[in-house]
């Protein structure tokens, strides 16, 4: 199992706390494992800071991404329970369903009610197929790159999440994107509309793949949710 891979895997870093919502869903139908270290390596100003690390299937991303892509596309906070009643059940049903793919332990918010039914019922209600799909066209239009280089990477999502910018930088530059960054993050504190974040991939396509949510990647959620709705 990686989890085991990774704990046993020699490392100056302390592992501080490992939550394991595999065993133990949270309500919400969230499903993945954290482990969270902290810093013990060789740059003192790190010393101490926690680094945490998230492990999940391609399945219990693909829910979790489809999750922060709903906030930040209709303003909402599902991912803290804090979202409308109505995409909360959708995606805890669609976490049961999910979970039944994979052969997994679901999220006890399922007894008694036929989670298949209701996830059928609150997609066409809420029309998820459409909107998820609506986000990704517009995104990839605006995020065409044919680069494949190794370097650091400022994604801006602005106005509502209608408009992403990306910004590459060279890791020479690494410096330069970092405050750039910091003063960006400021004005993210204090703006709804606003998100941004920093990291480093080789190319376009290996971005996408690891922040799905910032380009409104949501085909393999699609492809699942077909899987939970076919021949209904």
């Amino acid at each position: 199992m990686l989890t085991d891979a990774v704990v046993n895997s020699k490392t100056r870093h302390k592992l501080h706390r490992k939550d394991d919502y595999i065993t133990e869903p949270k309500e919400s139908g969230y499903r993945g494992i954290h482990l969270v270290y902290k810093y013990n390596g060789e740059k003192a100003e790190y010393k101490d800071y926690f680094v945490e690390l998230q492990i999940r299937s391609k399945i219990q991303h693909a829910w979790a991404t489809a999750v922060e892509m709903v906030d930040t596309y209709t303003n909402q906070a599902i991912k803290a329970s804090k979202g409308r009643k109505d995409w909360g059940d959708f995606f805890r049903f669609v976490s049961v369903e999910f979970s039944l793919i994979e052969k997994s332990k679901a999220a006890n918010v399922a007894f008694g009610i036929d989670t298949r039914a209701k996830v059928i019922s609150l997609s066409n209600k809420l029309k998820v197929v459409k909107l998820l799909s609506a986000f990704a066209v517009t995104t990839q239009h605006l995020t065409k790159r044919s680069d494949n280089k190794t370097d650091y990477f400022l994604l801006e999502l602005s106005e509502h999440a209608t408009k992403i910018t990306v910004t590459q930088f060279a890791p020479s530059k690494l410096q330069e994107a970092t405050k750039l960054y910091l003063q960006k993050e400021e004005q993210a504190k204090v703006d709804g509309s606003y998100d941004v974040v920093l990291v480093a991939a080789n190319s376009i396509h290996s971005l996408k793949a690891a922040y799905p949510n910032y380009f409104a990647q949501s085909a393999d959620f699609l492809r699942y949710l077909s899987q939970v709705t076919a021949n209904y």
